[in-house]
């Protein structure tokens, strides 16, 4: 296959007009799985500064903004073209891929109804004006459709509009149509050929453009798009898609619905987003102390807002300018990141107005006294409720019901994330963020859009570092790829690897905010520091049960008091209910002395489910219920060491309707509370070390040409023409722009250290926020904040840049020999060097005293060990492995090690771990399925070809292709 065969085609005609914002109207269809859609495009003339390089950050024409002018210079505005009506026709070329176009005419309205849309500065959010677009007059246009566009010519005077009918197909790749378990939905997927069958469209990286959006929709459905807002409903039959109707002479359904969404921001249309399916929807709720873990300044600005409000004190008002003015660089256009930097500095110099002026010598602490000042409303109603909007965004979680009790951990991380990446990057380019936990064969691990994240189901419900790691880096996204983008689409780095790189930052600090929280909620329960507290509260949250109970028979100084709990039935583990029979769940509670955070030590193999809900249990249940699993009867109870077990006069259910408190002792949160600085710190090596080894892993098998993260860009984006390599069917299932990018975005932090490099990046996405840029602009930026650098700015570009493979910095970085894992290979050696069987217990034994792995990191590196060996592991061997970890609960990641295993010893006892892997985990199934042939043996290669046979038909295209070509070879 030659390479134009793997290039994406830019046909679009950018150079002579440009497509500012667009009015569409869809009515998805579920029988037929296409959408019937109609949508009126406003087109302009370009810039100057679009006619000569596509973006300001290339121009420089920054340098000549003001902020009187939102950083609108002389070469964004708009050029007169004199084009005479009737006299000369303008071409207009769009990308389309896979569209019935039914017909195309230019709207004959007035120069004053499109002003409104083609001043960048206005939010077009008003549905009743954009609705009267359709109802204006058409004149057909003749056109021709390719099959990568449609072409026409306009004889009207720029700006004009235009208005295109069409449907979709069945193979029009850019959506996704699933029907899993009789649960209806589609999404858009992120495919190489973005949104071209969704919508006709101007499908460049420098073709930016506002959007207003119809969806007609039966109301069963939810629908999220990537709007400023969620949808509001609007009139069906006074709507734009009423029009349609009434010319076909056709009705609505009475059960459906429309709803409005628009986006102010100027993006690629490749960002666009929506997804629909009968799913439930929540707001994610922000913890009250989590706005207190401010700055120095802002610790103030919260005390002066508890003081103001217990004792209607007022401030001094304030006269001084707000000294931290940003000049956006960027075309002018309704600016968050400047709005909130703006609030912020004002609400700060206010309270530090305010707390000068009564003498203070230096910041006072949270909950301070204050003198008393007279009451300003203006300063109480407005910078108190907007404080915890210059950090966070309003946040939804959107999943199918059959997930809700398994997405605890992403409930309550996610404001540790969003508050940590305002904290790292600055505010949050976008007003709110909605979180949709799609189907299982959703492709991707994560896709991040404005305003959406979608996230696979393995990820979402892992509830471990994998998820909060996953969601960490689509936050991440916000800043680069979207606020941030790339001139060249080649240049993927610029998004992935920067945010591969924020992933770790953020998740860093978010943890350390949710351990303050956790900390925190065992404070204000004081009851939980003696064994007798804890059996009160177990007592009084089962009513008309008694515990009996028997102090242990040993006590330590270190250790505290002991007692074991047992549980039967069956226990929820992800959402997977397994009869546990006679292996019940033992778990240890040790109350220490001291008062600190009781820990749990888990006696058995089988880590628990960590939320309770049963609406019979009363409301004041406390988090000192130290089993959280849904309708889990406990009938035993015993204390160690003693091996008697006091059975319980009545069985009860154990519930945690105080879902705040409850979760505390799950395994999540426990390794949370568990993780110090040090095991932080081994946690980030491993994961490191296992980036590196994916890396050259893949580049084995890569090809040159996507092995480097700054291609030749001769005739790519950036003239126009195709994305080189954009159609190549393996691409999307690469990581080396992520982890290629991630090392070198690392390299450059050990170079000028960390906090450096920390306030590099706050004020790079100052700088270059509403920009595309190349990878040019960003280390001309870095060598120009790090001069002492300038020198090796050639020897950067080309080590890190421009070459293929690993270089000499990468591999210095990754040396396995510094890298301390001596747990994981202690492990390792144990099960390679076992020459005698042994009951299990007496293997769990031995490995307690070599030590626990317990964190995912751990569990996954000491497979990747085993994966090295070339020796063969027995049948007893594998199943104690499986048993002794847990490995069927664990998260995707150990799970994909697991099943690799599996596959390289051939334990047909476990096939049934893979084909669970293949079926639940699909965005990481096509990995797999290249192990099960390459295995060569004819029992794995047929599970491999009856589990596709079984999800093609929900598979999305490209991984359908690949996985074909891996069973079927030609």
């Amino acid at each position: 296959m030659s390479v134009e065969e793997n290039d994406l085609p830019l046909l679009s005609n950018i150079k002579t007009v440009r497509a500012r914002h667009y009015v569409w109207c869809a009515h998805p269809v579920f029988a037929s799985r296409s959408v019937a859609g109609q949508v009126i495009i406003v087109f302009s003339s370009p810039t100057a500064c679009e006619l000569s390089c596509n973006t300001c950050a290339q121009c420089k024409c920054q340098s000549r903004a003001t902020s009187e002018s939102d950083g609108l210079s002389n070469c964004c505005t708009l050029l007169d073209y004199e084009y005479c009506e009737g006299e000369l026709k303008i071409p207009v070329v769009l990308d389309v891929k896979d569209l019935v176009i039914k017909s195309v005419s230019s709207v004959a309205c007035s120069l004053q109804d499109l002003e409104k849309y083609l001043d960048p500065g206005s939010v077009k959010n008003d549905p009743t004006v954009s609705n009267k677009l359709f109802y204006c007059e058409r004149d057909q246009i003749e056109f021709e459709v390719e099959p990568w566009s449609i072409k026409f010519e306009c004889s009207k005077k720029l700006p004009f509009a235009i208005y295109i009918e069409y449907h979709t197909t069945e193979t029009s790749a850019s959506l996704s149509w699933r029907n899993e378990k009789n649960n209806p939905c589609f999404f858009t997927s992120g495919t190489a050929i973005n949104n071209r069958s969704l919508l006709p469209c101007q499908d460049a990286p420098s073709a930016l453009a506002t959007w207003e959006a119809f969806i007609s929709i039966d109301s069963a459905f939810h629908v999220s798009m990537s709007g400023d807002e969620p949808g509001m409903e609007v009139d069906l039959h006074c709507s734009a898609l009423a029009v349609n109707q009434q010319h076909q002479n056709t009705s609505f359904n009475s059960s459906e619905r429309c709803l409005y969404f628009y986006s102010s921001l100027p993006l690629p249309l490749a960002t666009l987003a929506i997804a629909a399916g009968v799913w439930l929807v929540e707001n994610v709720i922000i913890p009250s102390s989590l706005q207190m873990r401010f700055s120095k300044e802002e610790k103030m600005l919260y005390s002066f807002k508890e003081t103001f409000n217990a004792a209607g004190v007022e401030p001094v008002s304030s006269k001084k300018k707000c000294t931290h003015e940003v000049l956006c660089c960027h075309s002018r256009y309704p600016c968050l990141i400047k709005k909130k930097i703006k609030l912020e500095c004002e609400l700060q110099n206010c309270a530090e107005d305010t707390y000068s002026a009564h003498g203070f010598s230096e910041y006072p602490s949270i909950g301070c006294k204050l003198p008393p000042v007279c009451n300003n409303s203006h300063f109480q109603d407005n910078a108190c409720e907007t404080w915890s909007s210059v950090r966070m965004i309003p946040s939804t979680l959107v999943y199918p019901a059959s997930l809700g009790d398994q997405l605890q951990p992403l409930r309550e991380f996610l404001p540790h994330c969003l508050f940590a990446a305002g904290e790292l990057l600055g505010p949050h380019p976008c007003p709110r963020l909605e979180v949709i936990v799609m189907p299982p064969s959703f492709a991707s691990l994560g896709l991040a859009s404005p305003n959406l994240v979608f996230l696979a189901p393995c990820v979402a419900a892992a509830g471990d570092s994998s998820t909060f790691l996953r969601i960490a880096h689509e936050i991440s996204h916000a800043w680069f790829g979207i606020i941030i983008g790339a001139v060249d689409w080649t240049e993927e780095w610029l998004s992935e690897g920067f945010a591969t790189f924020t992933e770790e930052l953020i998740y860093e600090r978010a943890s350390v905010s949710y351990k303050e929280i956790l900390l925190k909620r065992k404070n204000e329960h004081p009851e939980l520091k003696t064994q007798n507290g804890l059996h009160e509260i177990l007592r009084g949250s089962c009513e008309n049960n008694v515990l009996a109970t028997c102090p242990s028979s040993e006590s330590n100084d270190n250790m505290g008091s002991r007692e074991t709990i047992y549980c039967e039935n069956k226990l929820n583990v992800c959402g997977a209910s397994n009869d546990l029979g006679d292996n019940s769940t033992e778990q240890t509670l040790i109350t220490e002395d001291n008062g600190d955070t009781p820990v749990i030590e888990e006696r058995n193999l089988v880590s628990t489910s960590n939320i309770l809900r049963d609406d019979g249990v009363q409301k004041d249940v406390a988090p000192q219920l130290l089993i959280a699993l849904d309708h889990t009867k406990v009938s035993r109870v015993s204390f160690s060491p003693s091996p008697k077990r006091q059975k319980i006069n009545e069985s009860f259910v154990f519930s945690a309707a105080a879902t705040d408190f409850c979760c505390k002792f799950s395994s999540w949160e426990k390794m949370v509370l568990s993780m110090d600085e040090s095991i932080r710190k081994e946690l980030l090596a491993i994961r490191d070390y296992l980036r590196y080894k994916k890396l050259t892993q893949e580049i084995q098998v890569t090809d040159e040409s996507l092995q480097t993260l700054l291609p030749s860009s001769e005739n790519s984006a950036e003239s126009g023409k195709y994305v080189v390599n954009g159609l190549q069917k393996d691409k999307p299932f690469l990581n080396v722009h992520y982890i290629k990018g991630f090392f070198f975005l690392k390299y450059l932090c050990g170079q000028v250290g960390e906090l450096n490099f920390i306030k590099f990046l706050k004020k790079f996405v100052l700088n270059f926020h509403g920009l595309l840029i190349t990878s040019k602009n960003f280390i001309e930026y870095f060598c120009a904040e790090f001069p002492e650098l300038s020198a090796c700015k050639s020897e950067l570009v080309l080590e890190w840049l421009q070459s293929p493979g690993v270089n000499e910095q990468l591999k210095n970085m990754n040396d396995a020999a510094s890298m301390e894992t001596c747990l994981s290979e202690a492990h390792c050696a144990f099960w390679t060097k076992l020459t005698s069987r042994k009951p299990v217990k007496d293997y769990e034994r031995s490995l307690k005293e070599i030590g626990h792995l317990y964190y995912p990191e751990r569990i996954q590196l000491f497979l990747e060990y085993l994966l090295e060996y070339n020796g063969h592991l027995t049948k007893q061997t594998m199943l104690a492995i499986e048993q002794l970890y847990d490995l069927e609960h664990q998260n995707s990641d150990v799970r994909h090690g697991w099943c690799e295993l599996i596959i390289k010893h051939n334990y047909r006892p476990a096939s049934r771990s893979v084909e669970k892997f293949l079926a639940g985990d699909q965005a990481m199934g096509i990995y797999l399925y290249g192990e099960l042939m390459i295995s060569g043996a004819q029992f794995w290669q047929a599970l491999a070809k009856r589990m596709y046979q079984i999800l093609k038909d929900n598979m999305e295209e490209n991984t359908k292709i690949n996985i074909c070509e891996m069973l079927y070879p030609v």
